[in-house]
């Protein structure tokens, strides 16, 4: 009798086991010892390719596009809606830069310089809109460089710089101090 409850035991045992290897889940999940678990699907690189940042749901996941890029929808999956491409801010938008100003695509963003001609408010060569730089026009001539704000109409509101000029002021202020 005791074999036959050992043998009865064993045999529920092996049924058991076949039981708990034999459980489905569903996507998005799969089995840790016998229970389905939350699948991180985020972990498999590039799951939403270039560009973007995956983000784990229960049981699922979505992407969505780094700034500066888009996709046909703003969260989406591997298979619907994706890739990220670049936004040309340039076209969308042909006065970002403001006036007198050029405008150059670069992955993710983009830059302004001032048209030939012109010169930043800020002196830098590259700039954004955000930035609230202008590009004012400059005459050159053999001596002199002239910036003019375009926001002023008076000429007397013009700044001249003149080289030559500064550097024998510079020096004469020097002769004077040595020989006085």
């Amino acid at each position: 009798m005791n074999c036959l409850y050992l043998l009865v035991l064993a045999l529920l045992l092996v049924v058991q086991t076949s039981v708990t290897a034999s459980v489905t889940c569903d996507t998005g999940y799969e089995q840790d010892r016998g229970v389905c678990e939350d699948e991180d699907e985020c972990e498999e690189e590039g799951l939403c390719g270039n560009n973007a940042v995956c983000y784990n749901t229960i049981g699922s996941y979505y992407c969505q596009c780094e700034q500066g890029y888009r996709a046909k929808l703003f969260n989406f999956t591997e298979d619907k809606g994706g890739p990220c491409k670049d936004i040309n801010e340039c076209t969308e938008n042909k006065s970002i830069c403001g006036p007198n100003a050029v405008c150059d695509n670069i992955p993710g963003s983009y830059q302004c310089s001032c048209a030939t001609g012109f010169v930043a408010s800020k002196g830098q060569k590259h700039f954004n809109a955000r930035q609230n730089v202008t590009c004012d026009e400059t005459k050159r001539s053999s001596e002199n460089i002239t910036v003019l704000d375009t926001d002023k109409s008076s000429a007397s509101e013009q700044q001249l710089f003149n080289p030559t000029l500064l550097t024998f002021l510079l020096v004469s202020h020097w002769i004077l101090k040595i020989y006085q």
